[in-house]
């Protein structure tokens, strides 16, 4: 019997579905609206975005699928001469769904219930300091003139009053330190983060930290200490090649960045997974190949808690932002393609797995903050220091402001359900109606409101599928 391999979210294989001898009777079914499919080496792969699952046929089977579409309109009459459990496979995956089924519906629902309802968890950036020891030309903080101020410990107690307050035993904490640069104030993270922990540790509490870093200062010595402060992921921003990072990420004093970093990311104790950000414009891409010969040449891609992805520079409407020549969402996805195969040619494989995000950005929900270091609270880390877009204060949970209000409502009545060209989109567990910053800030280009997966989702399953197969034989 031919085995047909079913691939779910992260490409794990099930070499053999259950088997379901029952006849399966296919006219309840119909195919998912959310289906895409794509034909590889001759082989059919059908990939569904709500579920995750990604299939392959071959063989025999992959006659009786080749000239089907798999989308929610097609009959399903040849999929009856499949093999019962490779039908029973198609089901479980939710390629193939019962007819009354409104997909549209349930993402709709899940999505909501994930977002208001009350759950044991919370999700805390924290922000030391606005400082930063750079001056990148990009940067939405630039505007703001990097204060010098820092978070006092008024603050702190309202940081771990709010913990206490939020969450009961064996609750989930989240924590992302991030910045201006949250380094320069690395006492304020180890007095903080220590606190924490102790907490953490008297009420079975399951905590996950982070801290998003320019690098400069994350000497062998400090990341160290972030492993010892349980802080076991990092990002750091590299934008290209040694003359063109230097020419965008510049420090404060002028000079260039991107040695120190490079020698600090090499020398990063190796229980700290460090993910390489590298933004992408369109002053910078032709320089890529060049780079990742770099990264390859000094070992960094070889290294096991260290990878690497690729950004698009957004264009906040700032001063800095002036200075970028950006792509939009619908440009930048034909060149995210081409950065993904011209990285694998070379050896490194960014992790590129395409789940489903029905829950989407923590900034929509009840347990998510931005915590500034005077206790402003944001929506959003792309507000930092914008005080005309806080929903509130820490150290005045109780405040009724007017301004608070109307900046939480925008945060909690977003949603893109109502949009009828997201509403049809076939990648809308995905993208979920893209980033809702650029479109709760009318200031912000909506250009970025959308994912790249609406433009590229065949061309990047292709890559997963390469890297799978390449990887199974």
């Amino acid at each position: 019997m031919i085995t047909e391999k079913i691939i779910i979210n992260t490409f794990v294989e099930i070499e053999k579905m259950l088997e379901d001898k029952r006849m399966i009777c296919l006219k309840d079914y119909k195919f998912s609206k959310y289906n895409h499919k794509l034909i590889m080496n001759g082989d059919v792969y059908v990939y569904n975005a709500f579920s995750g699952g990604f299939c392959r046929f071959h063989d025999d089977n992959r006659e009786i699928v080749s000239d089907i579409d798999f989308s929610e309109n097609t009959c399903l009459e040849k999929i009856a001469q499949l093999p019962s459990d490779v039908i029973s496979g198609l089901i479980k995956g939710c390629f193939i769904i019962p007819k009354k089924r409104n997909e549209f519906a349930i993402v709709k629902s899940r999505h909501f219930v994930n977002r208001f309802s009350d759950t044991n968890s919370l999700t805390l950036t924290l922000i030391p300091t606005m400082a930063c020891n750079f001056r990148c030309t990009y940067c939405f903080e630039a505007d703001k003139h990097y204060p010098n101020n820092c978070m006092s410990d008024e603050v702190i107690d309202a940081i771990l009053n709010l913990i206490d307050s939020r969450l009961k035993e064996n609750g989930q904490l989240v924590i992302t330190w991030y910045g201006g640069e949250p380094l320069l104030r690395f006492d304020i993270v180890k007095k903080l983060q220590s606190k924490i922990l102790r907490m953490a540790n008297k009420k079975k509490l399951t905590v996950n930290s982070a801290i998003i870093t320019n690098g400069y200062l994350l000497t062998k010595e400090v990341s160290d200490e972030l492993v010892e402060l349980g802080i076991r992921f990092a990002q750091v921003t590299i934008d290209g090649t040694k003359e063109i990072h230097n020419s965008k990420r510049i420090a404060a004093n002028g000079e260039g960045s991107f040695d120190t970093i490079i020698k600090n990311i090499l020398g990063t104790n190796s229980n700290l997974k460090i993910s390489i950000r590298v933004n992408i414009d369109k002053d910078n891409i032709e320089a890529m190949p060049e780079f990742m010969d770099y990264l390859v040449k000094i070992g960094i891609t070889r290294a096991d808690n260290i990878s690497l992805y690729f950004a698009v520079v957004k264009d906040y409407g700032s001063e800095g932002s002036a200075l970028c020549s950006h792509y939009t969402v619908k440009e930048y996805a034909k060149e995210e393609v081409r950065l993904n195969e011209i990285a694998y040619s070379k050896g490194i494989y960014i992790h590129k797995n395409i789940n489903p995000n029905i829950y989407v950005c923590g900034s929509l929900t009840t347990k998510a903050f931005v915590i500034e270091p005077d206790g402003t609270i944001q929506k959003c880390w792309g507000l930092a220091g914008d005080k005309n877009s806080a929903v509130g204060s820490i150290l005045n949970l109780n405040c009724v402001d007017e301004n608070y209000m109307q900046n939480q409502a925008k945060w909690y009545s977003w949603t893109k359900f109502d949009n009828p060209e997201c509403k049809e989109c076939k990648v809308l567990p995905i993208c979920m109606g893209g980033c809702p910053l650029h479109t709760i800030d009318e200031k912000l280009n909506d250009d970025y409101k959308c994912s790249t997966y609406k433009y590229n989702m065949e061309s990047m399953l292709n890559l997963i599928a390469t890297k799978y197969l390449d990887d199974a034989y």
